[in-house]
Parts: structure tokens; sequence; C-alpha cells
């Protein structure tokens, strides 16, 4: 509905005052907002990390199994020797790795190159609970640490 005022027609609209207002409180709403969505995000960012660090104990579990475990003495690294396709003996390293140019990970190396396993690793360790029986404790660099046994050859 269009009423005049003089000469001209007077519609309702918004001033810019009333936009300015909503647009300042919009500014609060989302500032106020801030600290609640990252806390959500860094969680989410922690569960995928988590997420990704099982999925990698469960690939090198399938990787394992069946095979031939001998821990290092300082706990650093698993080796293990498996057939590959002409049904010759490869040893395998699992260890973690890190230097100043690459992040730190967890990898799985043999003589011809390496595979990443996981990234983000801060620290592992593994210990020879027995024979081709091995428990292993990762820390990321966030997230809680992630234990685990990875089962070898059986007798």
């Amino acid at each position: 509905m269009v009423r005049w005022s003089g000469n001209r027609p007077f519609r309702k609209a918004f001033t810019l005052i009333e936009t300015l207002v909503a647009l300042g409180v919009l500014v609060l709403v989302t500032w106020l907002w801030r600290p609640p969505l990252r806390t959500l995000v860094t969680e989410a960012t922690q569960d995928q990390r988590l997420l990704e660090a099982l999925q990698a104990a469960q690939a090198l579990q399938m990787f394992v199994q069946g095979q031939t475990l001998t821990v290092a003495a300082d706990g650093q690294r698993v080796w293990l020797d498996k057939p590959n396709a002409k049904q010759q003996m490869t040893r395998y390293t699992i260890e973690s790795a890190s230097s100043n140019t690459v992040i730190s990970q967890l990898r799985i190396r043999a003589s011809g190159g390496q595979m990443p396993l996981l990234l983000r690793v801060k620290h592992i360790v593994f210990v020879e609970l027995r024979p081709n029986v091995v428990a292993f404790t990762w820390t990321l660099n966030a997230g809680p640490p992630v234990e685990g046994v990875l089962y070898g050859a059986t007798r």
C-alpha cells in the first residue's frame, strides 16, 4: 500500500540506522558464538585424527598378519620378513620418521622405498609381549595416545 506524503509517495522501508543496528546485532551474536564453534571444530579434528590412527592400526595389523615380528632393542621399530611377488623374503621396517622438512610420520620402509602409514605422530613405542606379539603405543601431536597389539605368525 502506498501512502502519499505531500507530493511524493511514502513507502515503508528500513532506514540506515535500522540496518546498522541489525548488522551490529549480527556481529555481536557471531562474536559470542565464536568460542563454542571453535571448540566444536577442534574436537572434530581430534576425532578425525584418532579415527585415522585407528584405521592405520587396522591396516598395519593386516600387513603383519602371519609374519615373523622382531622388535628393536630401543623399542622404536619393528622388523618383519614377508615374501614378495617372486616369493623372495623382503625385510620391512615399521618405524617413526621425522626431520625438519617432513611431518613426523609412522611409515613402513623396505629396500625399494617407503610408505607413510600415519602422519602427525609425536612418539611411538613397540614392546614385544611374546614371540610375534607386539604391543604399540602411538602418541599423536593432538589427541589421546593410541594403543594396540600386533599379532604376527602363530605357532
